[in-house]
């Protein structure tokens, strides 16, 4: 195996490769990425067995091979390099020659056939999204999952496709997110499929890193595939059924409001200062007469506070206690503008969407004193 390739191509693929690296030491070779030089491309391969990362670049390729080399070590060399190309080749095996104009270095590697192989998608359904709406649901949605191992379906982001549109959902049953996105092609039947928060989390950041316009999207009964330009991102599935949210979701609210986000997230930021020692506990209360929205939290050790904010609210007077995180995660995630806010009663979740989103909801279950 011998190439030779820019130092700034490279270290872009072992950057993105990496980020699927694991530090199981009980399997030494999942701490590597695999090189695989073939034809004129170069291909970076990755997995900690739950995702799999694979990249390609076009480069000069004199001898085709594989081999995997030590992820961080080699990171933190290239990274140090000062010249644009280097050459690389294996010898004896497993040993990594690294040549450039001033430095080579020998490093030691882990024969290709030890890596594990990554499973073939096979394609039951096949669908493109914009990319843009992809990174957007993703960051809107992905933070709603739950963080733990008791419920594992809960862990990951529902993706539903029927006809023309795909929802994103997620929910740790304390709170929930629902962005849906609309397709330039109808799927043919309907798609369901939980996909790993982190999965998720990782195709965000490759799509930030991205230029391309279209994610295109493989799904079969286990294994999904996201492609997006020169990188593929595999990923397991998540068995088991997704809760049928739809009936939590308020339809005839008693208050709506309508607030700007700057001017209630900064209320709520300094509220939450006191909400801490009080398990995160804050109480809303619409206030049509005052056209104003009170927050409050309980007295505690530190002290208490109480926001007061104009907003223009129709319907009657009403009251609900949230968790003060959940409701600062969501008012960080939207952008600015202006966000309607629908209660119903102490005992239903509170709803809140924005103006210029219509294909966005969440809702924060209330908290029971």
């Amino acid at each position: 195996m011998k190439f030779s390739v820019s130092r700034e191509q490279f270290l872009h693929g072992l950057n993105l490769t990496s980020r699927a690296v694991s530090t199981n030491n009980t399997l030494p070779i999942l701490a590597n990425i695999l090189l695989h030089s073939e034809g004129n491309k170069l291909y970076f391969q990755s997995t900690n067995l739950e995702i799999s990362i694979r990249y390609f670049i076009q480069t000069d390729i004199q001898n085709e091979g594989k081999i995997t080399i030590p992820a961080r070590l080699f990171q933190n060399y290239v990274n140090l390099l000062h010249d644009d190309e280097i050459s690389i080749h294996v010898a004896n095996g497993d040993t990594i020659n690294v040549i450039s104009n001033n430095s080579k270095t020998q490093i030691k590697g882990i024969p290709a056939q030890d890596f594990p192989q990554t499973p073939t998608v096979e394609r039951q359904f096949e669908l493109e999204v914009p990319a843009k709406k992809l990174a957007e649901g993703i960051t809107q949605v992905v933070f709603s999952a739950a963080t733990g191992n008791a419920r594992p379906i809960l862990s990951g982001v529902f993706l539903r496709g029927q006809k023309n549109e795909l929802k994103l959902v997620a929910t740790n049953s304390y709170r929930l997110s629902e962005k849906k996105i609309t397709l330039e092609k109808p799927l043919d039947t309907e798609l369901q499929a939980i996909v790993p928060a982190r999965t998720m989390q990782e195709l965000g950041r490759i799509i930030a890193d991205s230029s391309e316009k279209i994610v295109t999207i493989i799904v079969s009964d286990n294994q999904i595939l996201f492609k997006v330009g020169n990188v593929e991102l595999t990923s397991r599935l998540i068995d088991g059924m997704f809760p049928n949210y739809e009936q939590l979701i308020p339809k005839n609210a008693k208050s709506n409001a309508k607030v700007e986000k700057s001017s209630i997230l900064q209320d709520v930021k300094r509220v939450n200062l006191f909400a801490r020692e009080n398990n995160n506990n804050i109480k809303v209360k619409f206030n049509p007469e005052e056209s104003k929205i009170h927050i409050t939290t309980e007295a505690t050790q530190i002290g208490t506070e109480e926001a007061n904010i104009l907003a223009n609210i129709e319907g009657e007077e009403n009251e609900i206690s949230l968790n003060s995180e959940f409701f600062l995660d969501i008012l960080n995630a939207l952008p600015a503008g202006e966000l309607h806010l629908s209660v119903t009663d102490k005992f239903a979740p509170i709803l809140i969407k924005h103006k210029d989103m219509s294909d966005y909801l969440h809702i924060i279950m209330p908290l029971r004193i």
